[in-house]
């Protein structure tokens, strides 16, 4: 089965700035918040995006506005606060060697 128990495949619709020119498939990325979160509500503090995330690229597809279409396996943990930042556009991929920051 994919993804793997415990693991979460996320997308993420970036632009060049937040993600380097380099990236792949199977590229190993730390994902970050590109903005300070503003939390307005309790209940969203435990799903936010505030420290760097391991993931690897598992897909890109180039989309004719610009932007480019990344999907992302994270752990399961980490998957709702990536895609909290990712709906947002607050997130930015750091290339990374394998296994992280």
């Amino acid at each position: 089965d994919y993804p793997d128990a415990g693991q979460a495949v996320v997308g993420a619709d970036l632009q060049p700035s937040q993600y380097p020119a380099s990236l792949e498939p199977g590229t190993h990325v730390s994902v970050v918040a590109a903005s300070p979160p503003q939390q307005e509500d309790a209940a969203d503090e435990d799903a936010a995006l505030d420290n760097a995330v391991s993931a690897q690229v598992q897909s890109i597809t180039q989309v004719d506005d610009g932007a480019t279409l990344v999907e992302l396996l994270v752990d399961a943990t980490d998957a709702t606060a990536v895609a909290q930042a990712a709906t947002a556009g607050e997130l930015a991929l750091v290339r990374t060697p394998h296994g992280g920051m």
